[in-house]
């Protein structure tokens, strides 16, 4: 079932289209589709990469020279931070399993950076080469991995 936020959040034209969507679907297949559960308007263009947090409450999104962090159940904006030059890309975005630390990577600055998930404050800046490309947190927390466009995978400590 659609639950939505608050209406000036969702895009109503969009709930509508995901309906019709869902509809013609079962209709074929006999099966029920899929249908987001949240639809959020965003206030900037060219979203890249986005990450769930471990409970599912928190949404980061991240784009040229941004990162927001958006509670899931209101929608409300709880920071926004603006990231290196001009044609900086967030290019990926990940939780640590405990839902604490934030890490992103961003390709023109060639570092990846570890943030406070609740205030955006830096923690960690971890360079390369190249663009850096993804970000990945081991099972327990304690490691980052990055990969970058200088041909390497780099395993960090994180803690």
């Amino acid at each position: 079932m659609l639950e939505t936020l608050d209406p000036a959040a969702v895009d109503q034209d969009i709930v509508r289209a995901a309906r019709r969507q869902q509809q013609r679907t079962s209709e074929r297949s006999g099966r029920e589709a899929p249908v987001p559960t949240r639809t959020l308007r965003l206030d900037f263009a060219n979203i890249v990469s986005l990450a769930l947090s471990p409970d599912g409450t928190k949404l980061a999104v991240g784009g040229q020279q941004r990162v927001q962090l958006r509670d899931l159940r209101t929608g409300q904006l709880l920071w926004d931070r603006k990231v290196g030059r001009w044609l900086n890309v967030v290019t990926a975005l990940a939780f640590s399993p405990d839902g604490t630390r934030l890490a992103v990577s961003l390709d023109l600055n060639k570092t990846a950076r570890v943030w406070d998930a609740a205030s955006g404050a830096q923690l960690l800046q971890l360079t390369h080469g190249g663009p850096v490309r993804g970000v990945a947190f081991s099972p327990d927390g304690t490691r980052l991995a990055t990969a970058s466009g200088d041909k390497t995978a780099r395993v960090w400590d994180a803690v």
